[in-house]
């Protein structure tokens, strides 16, 4: 994962940000080891059916946040409060 976009997902995790996107490639397997790392636990997880797109969700405690991505559009993963 690139030190850019763990700083972005360290905002919206603290609450800093909302939501972030990150426009390089990065690997969701790597952002899902961080999330784990701080204590997240995974929850759901839906794909459009070919694993282009998919949707995680992520808790930890009271707060909730989604990790979307499209292979397809190619516009990067989003990392979200939700």
């Amino acid at each position: 994962m690139t030190e850019d976009f763990e700083r972005e997902v360290d905002k919206v995790l603290s609450g800093e940000l909302q939501t972030t996107t990150s426009i390089t490639l990065v690997s969701p397997n790597d952002v899902d080891k961080y999330l784990k790392n701080e204590g997240l636990e995974q929850g759901d997880f839906d794909s459009s059916g070919w694993d282009w797109d998919f949707w995680m969700t992520y808790g930890k405690g009271e707060d909730r946040f989604e990790l979307t991505g499209s292979g397809w559009y190619n516009n990067g993963l989003t990392f979200s409060r939700v």
